[in-house]
């Protein structure tokens, strides 16, 4: 059977989550940390707003700075994603005739352009 579970140090930080088989539970944390199992109702925890406290994740707020880190960490990964999405597009056997090239270049570079920032507006996607 396999089980959820999160990493924690003294403090209640969480280091990391993961799963892994029931029998392997034992070895998941190391010197000076703690392995909570995590069961169904329990939120997926993270290391920016959660943290163990008595054996129980907590959501704890976030100060602006904190919550600013936050966005900037979904926005720049977003928007990995989509230029991991679309690298085929700039490669030199990709089906796309050099018009179309040239808008997704376009599209990539808004991409890598733009203000990381919650209000971003993100460019359009070529078709």
């Amino acid at each position: 059977m396999t089980v959820r579970f999160a990493i924690h140090n003294s403090t209640g930080d969480i280091l990391r989550v993961g799963q892994c088989s029931e029998s392997d539970i034992d070895i998941q944390a190391g010197f000076g940390e703690t392995c909570v199992l995590l069961t169904d109702s329990m939120p997926v925890p993270n290391d920016i707003d959660h943290r163990i406290v008595n054996g129980q994740v907590v959501k704890i707020k976030l100060t602006d700075d904190q919550q600013r880190a936050k966005t900037l960490d979904e926005v720049r990964s977003q928007r990995a994603q989509l230029l991991s999405a679309s690298d085929w597009t700039q490669l030199p056997d990709s089906p796309l005739s050099e018009e179309k090239k040239q808008l997704w270049k376009q599209y990539r570079q808004a991409l890598r352009d733009m203000p990381a920032a919650s209000d971003t507006i993100w460019p359009e996607r070529p078709e």
